[in-house]
């Protein structure tokens, strides 16, 4: 089942090729949502950013455009995580930073400027 392939991926740092056989729309969804998890920003950062290609068999041969969008996402190792954060989750709540006050700033303002490259 896709849906249990997707369990054991989700911690994967390793594995860039996979192959599964007839998936079905909802195990598309499934390996949508591994890839690029957009509840939080938390979960965004923590999605899969190792797997780079997906073959499958069954299910028109082809692997849905929302799929693959990620898939090509991950080959660029370096800012991956960074790029999906700032596509899905353009405004940042900062109320979560308040309670380090200005400790924090320097971290922020750092991955703000590494975001600025990407």
């Amino acid at each position: 089942c896709v849906c249990q392939s997707g369990r054991f991926l989700v911690g994967n740092t390793s594995l860039e090729k996979l192959v599964i056989n007839e998936p079905t729309s909802s195990g598309w969804s499934a390996f949508s949502r591994l890839l690029c998890n957009t509840s939080t920003i938390s979960n965004t950062h923590c999605s899969n950013h190792t797997l780079t290609q997906i073959h499958c068999h069954g299910y028109g041969e082809e692997v849905p455009r929302s799929v693959e969008r990620y898939l090509e996402m991950n080959k660029y190792q370096e800012h991956v995580a960074t790029t999906k954060i700032l596509m899905h989750h353009p405004v940042f709540n900062m109320e979560t930073f308040f309670q380090w006050k200005l400790k924090f700033l320097p971290v922020l303002l750092a991955w703000f400027h590494e975001a600025m490259s990407v």
